[in-house]
């Protein structure tokens, strides 16, 4: 081997010695320094976080009867930016949701990364969109409150409203127990933004809510106030 052959293999030896601590040096540098920064920046492009809120209370007269309850139903939501589908599907989708297309054609054209285009959907309508596989629209199950002795005691009862607070009534008075302590899903999502169902991570609700039994009867107070109507 002569003195030049010696010398070309010396310097790529020493070449890719360079390269070799350049990229460890990189490596460092982005586990050390940048690595908790870029974790959180991955964090917030790829996983989404989902308020799983608690099981409201039921509230009951003396006899055990319901005067107020909540029904499962699922909102349902876009993402703009992933979604490709045509003119044709948004007029499927505000079809489904009873809703004006023109709404539909806001939500996607909008700058939002996440826009709602209908809460408290019935579950003919959620499941009718989670049959349309449209990348981007999606579902969130929520529930629904429902008074099934309709105006008896409507007053005292109160009102939730479509969050799920009371905000009249004995369901503003009583929310806090009524309401419990909420949970979380943090999903992923892949870069084309759609949701990876098989990485969901869920953390229940930690209170459900309380059970709010009345002293009133609820027939009693049916007849009471039809007869003050009458009156």
């Amino acid at each position: 081997m002569n003195g030049f052959s010696r010398r070309r293999i010396l310097a790529m030896a020493g070449l890719f010695l360079v390269l070799q601590v350049v990229v460890v040096a990189r490596g460092a540098h982005l586990a050390l320094i940048e690595g908790e920064p870029l974790r959180v920046l991955a964090g917030r492009q790829h996983q989404h976080e989902v308020s799983l809120p608690p099981h409201r209370g039921v509230i009951t007269d003396r006899n055990g009867k319901r005067l107020a309850l909540s029904v499962q139903a699922a909102s349902v939501y876009l993402r703009p930016r992933a979604f490709e589908a045509g003119d044709e599907a948004v007029a499927e989708l505000a079809r489904i949701l009873q809703i004006d297309p023109a709404a539909v054609r806001a939500a996607v054209a909008s700058e939002k990364k996440f826009v709602w285009l209908k809460r408290r959907t019935s579950r003919r309508e959620w499941s009718a969109v989670e049959n349309l596989q449209l990348r981007g629209v999606g579902t969130e199950l929520t529930a629904r409150r429902v008074y099934p002795q309709g105006d008896t005691a409507a007053q005292m009862i109160g009102v939730a409203d479509i969050d799920g607070q009371g905000i009249l009534g004995l369901e503003m008075k009583f929310d806090d127990l009524l309401q419990g302590e909420a949970g979380v899903v943090v999903e992923e999502w892949d870069a084309h933004g759609r949701r990876m169902l098989t990485s969901s991570v869920r953390r229940p609700a930690r209170r459900q809510g309380a059970r709010l039994e009345l002293t009133i009867d609820s027939g009693l107070q049916h007849v009471a106030e039809r007869e003050l109507e009458a009156t």
